[in-house]
């Protein structure tokens, strides 16, 4: 499947306009700088392993301030960390066991 963008020179005129109208915003502006104006840190396997353990987590339960989900993936000593289920053998079964132990996951 192929997709073909085609945009004429009144819709970039509109987007221009929305942009323009909503860049004093305080949400724009709040998004603006968490996402584009931030800076980002490297990317490797034990931060991408962290997050996506993250996404599955969040995705269960709520996951708001001061929830069981929040504090536990927040801790200094993360209990699943990419280097130490790596070591573990079989993950999926040492992941099942160390969420079973906390409280309220």
């Amino acid at each position: 499947m192929k997709i073909a963008w085609n945009f004429q020179d009144s819709d970039i005129r509109s987007l221009q306009k929305l942009c323009h109208r909503q860049m004093n915003n305080p949400f724009v502006k709040n998004q603006k700088k968490r996402t584009i104006e931030r800076q980002y840190e490297n990317i490797d396997k034990p931060l991408l392993w962290k997050k996506v353990i993250g996404c599955l987590l969040t995705t269960q339960q709520r996951s708001g301030p001061n929830s069981p989900i929040f504090n536990f993936m927040r801790r200094d000593n993360f209990t699943l960390s990419y280097d130490y289920c790596l070591s573990c053998g079989n993950v999926e079964e040492f992941v099942t066991k160390a969420l079973e132990r906390e409280p309220g996951i």
